[in-house]
């Protein structure tokens, strides 16, 4: 349910917000964004990764981690602030030097938070975690309207996000602290058993991030900033719908493989019941967008987006096979192999690059499609290399877990736009086929894909 709620605020933000804004602030903000992604994977060093996945820690443990993560926060808001005008004199423009340092606020912002939402998360608290989840993204999204439509521009963006990480913060000492309360007490050596793991996490996620990044970093040589603004907002929709959608199993799974890592036959059972689930619920999502993009970005968006309408219906596409891998994260990660994870992305850095570079050379929707096409080529590397090793699925089992809701929500998406077809309203026309792709989704899923149905009600 909360998903749900930040999903529809960041949706009704991205409508409210896209008007009172030009394409070319959100290629502005695409270029900030790509540099808070890398900063924020500094943010706490990785500790409170390997805080959820080590099984016991004492107070005084927790208490030094708290304040080591203060420390690295810090640090990583004022390097950040300091790269800002390289920032601008990389992409040639002058105001990502302002916007830069405006968003390095948010590392300071939420730096006390952090271990909090760690700890409700290794206790599976998600409950509590919701009231601060949807509190904080609705503060963010007020804030971000308020400011478009006063005239800040890309600046709405900005401060949104430090809004979001502060309110988030105030909300977490509050409803997820339980009462707990740092000590005056920090000793290097207590963060030593943490520190191998949470550096490999970090390792890990900035390779994975340079390959995640590197579309919209040549998008920003080689597209212009309207043409970037096109392509980045239908991108960024994709991924913040996996970063609200796919945490509802993976957040759960992490902590939960981790609980059992030793019995690999409980880890093959949940990793398995993380697939089926996450293609459950992304099938139907994707597969509406896909076939509908064109009416969802000109009723969403407006008229002036719509050349976004065929890059979306890719993109999701790409999505949809990015969110079946998702959950190998947690498996790695819960398992303490975070090492194999950081391999793989050391390997991608040698394909992702020039594929997408080559790519690129076509514009945007030359860009869009070679993702699409990269996805589709490491399916089935990554069942052979990261998860046949450690819990022994098959690829047929692999294979109908992840892609079998897919074909359910394909031929459901078409239906409902086939029968939508010739409704001219184009609000009416979306409602009424996206209403239809996801009821016949429901009821052909209980027929023929009892298994994930069964998940879902329990």
């Amino acid at each position: 349910m909360a998903t749900a709620v930040r999903a529809a605020l960041q949706f009704v933000q991205l409508g409210l917000v896209a008007r009172a804004l030009d394409p070319s602030d959100y290629g502005l903000m695409s270029v900030v964004g790509v540099v808070l992604g890398f900063a924020s994977l500094f943010a706490d060093g990785g500790l409170n990764a390997a805080f959820v996945q080590r099984l016991q820690v004492t107070d005084d443990e927790r208490s030094s981690l708290f304040w080591s993560g203060i420390a690295i926060a810090t640090t990583v808001a004022i390097a950040t602030a300091a790269c800002a005008p390289l920032v601008s004199w990389v992409f040639r423009e002058r105001q990502l030097a302002k916007l830069v340092t405006v968003c390095a606020l948010v590392f300071l912002c939420q730096a006390p938070g952090l271990q909090l939402r760690a700890a409700a998360e290794k206790e599976l608290r998600f409950g509590a975690l919701a009231i601060v989840d949807v509190g904080a993204a609705l503060a963010g999204a007020t804030l971000a309207v308020v400011l478009a439509y006063s005239g800040a521009g890309a600046f709405a963006l900005a401060f949104g996000a430090v809004g979001t990480a502060l309110v988030g913060t105030v909300l977490a000492w509050i409803a997820i602290a339980d009462g707990w309360r740092p000590k005056l007490h920090f000793r290097w050596a207590d963060t030593k058993p943490f520190r191998r793991f949470g550096g490999t996490s970090v390792a890990n996620a900035v390779v994975n991030q340079v390959n995640l990044s590197i579309d919209l970093v040549l998008g920003a040589r080689l597209l212009t900033p309207s043409a970037l603004g096109l392509f980045s907002v239908p991108r960024n929709f994709v991924l913040q719908l996996q970063s609200l959608v796919n945490p509802v199993i993976t957040r759960v799974g992490f902590p939960l493989i981790s609980a059992v890592q030793s019995d690999r036959t409980q880890v093959k059972a949940l990793y398995l019941e993380s697939v089926s689930l996450s293609a459950a619920v992304n099938a139907p999502i994707y597969a509406t967008i896909a076939v509908l993009a064109n009416d969802l970005v000109v009723v969403g968006l407006g008229e002036s987006w719509g050349e976004a309408g065929a890059l979306l219906s890719v993109l999701a596409v790409w999505g949809a096979i990015r969110a079946v891998a998702n959950p190998v994260g947690s498996l790695l990660m819960g398992i303490g192999r975070a090492d194999v994870s950081l391999r793989w992305n050391v390997w991608m850095l040698f394909l992702v690059p020039p594929v997408l570079w080559l790519s690129s050379r076509s514009g945007a929707s030359g860009l869009a499609a070679g993702m699409l096409l990269l996805q589709v080529l490491l399916f089935g590397p990554v069942w052979a290399l990261l998860v046949r090793p450690f819990v022994g699925i098959s690829l047929r089992e692999y294979s109908t877990a992840s892609l079998f809701p897919y074909a359910i929500a394909a031929a459901s998406a078409a239906t409902g736009r086939v029968i939508s077809a010739s409704i001219e309203l184009d609000a009416l026309r979306l409602a009424i086929g996206g209403a239809l792709s996801l009821l016949l989704y429901g009821v052909l899923s209980l027929y023929a894909n009892r298994g994930a149905a069964r998940l879902l009600r329990r």
